[in-house]
């Protein structure tokens, strides 16, 4: 199923450097659980944007990134994104969701650390 989705993103897709199709792949990726395959087409996206133009969706792969970043289990950087965010994004209670998962995540990572010394 999912070389099914691949050949539809790479053979009937006009522009494959679009940002949109850039954000569907990685959100492919993130699905199949390649977070840094996910990270590589998100920043693409991110750079596909015409003369660095924010557009509406811009909100949407930088959650993406975010999302990506607290799978791989790097809360911080995670956390950076998604606080980045918040002015576009207030009232999404989704955002303010994975915020949480950011501190939870690293101060599990931060116990953890600290039981082994």
């Amino acid at each position: 199923m999912s070389r099914r989705y691949q050949s539809i993103y790479t053979d009937l897709a006009d522009d494959q450097g679009h940002f949109a199709i850039l954000n569907n792949r990685g959100i492919f990726e993130l699905l199949q659980k390649r977070y840094s395959s996910a990270l590589l087409h998100f920043s693409k996206a991110l750079d596909a944007r015409h003369n660095a133009a924010v557009i509406y969706p811009f909100h949407q792969v930088i959650y993406n990134i975010g999302l990506s970043l607290l799978m791989k289990k790097d809360p911080i950087r995670s956390f950076r994104y998604f606080y980045s965010i918040i002015p576009l994004m207030s009232t999404s209670p989704f955002l303010w969701l994975r915020l949480c998962e950011c501190c939870v995540q690293f101060y599990k990572q931060r116990v953890t650390e600290l039981r082994e010394k």
